[in-house]
């Protein structure tokens, strides 16, 4: 049952939830396969979503995932279940690639949401947590575009690699 006052925890998936970034690891492959389908995408309107909705609908992963798995991210989580009255992934990856990909972690894991129209990215991303809880929100992220959703969220946790730093008091 889910609380109102009870808080949630925000976290990033590429990078921070996973030790790897599915979208560079993708524009590379196309930069040695195709270097002008990358640009030609970016040229047009939208062309950073665009690009991820291309590249990343089409991407199959051949590994074990769990090998991906931030173990620090995912201890902290389950460690932390019972804090939080949701354990959300917001990420800029596409939406639909995102479930798919973190569906075999429900139990840990209770909603995904990616890029649909919008790349929920830094002021963006801010903007869907804002616009979906009332309630304060912790944030795990990695990198500088998460800066204005640490300062904006109850607690923030920079995840760099297997280390997890409290980034705001």
């Amino acid at each position: 049952m889910e609380s109102k006052n009870q808080a949630v925890c925000i976290v990033d998936m590429d990078g921070t939830l996973l030790r790897n970034d599915f979208f560079v690891e993708s524009v590379a492959i196309q930069l040695l396969r195709n270097p002008f389908k990358v640009f030609r995408i970016l040229l047009k309107k939208n062309g950073l979503l665009q690009l991820k909705l291309n590249l990343l609908k089409k991407r199959e992963i051949n590994y074990p995932l769990d090998d991906l798995l931030n173990s620090s991210v995912v201890s902290f989580l389950k460690d932390r279940r019972a804090e939080y009255s949701k354990i959300h992934v917001v990420t800029a990856s596409p939406e639909e690639f995102a479930k798919q990909l973190l569906a075999p972690y429900s139990s840990f894991i209770d909603e995904v949401t990616g890029s649909i129209d919008t790349n929920l990215k830094g002021v963006k991303k801010l903007a869907f947590i804002k616009s979906v809880y009332s309630q304060p929100f912790d944030y795990l992220g990695d990198s500088k575009a998460d800066n204005i959703i640490f300062a904006a969220a109850r607690q923030g946790y920079l995840v760099k690699g297997e280390k997890i730093n409290k980034c705001k008091a």
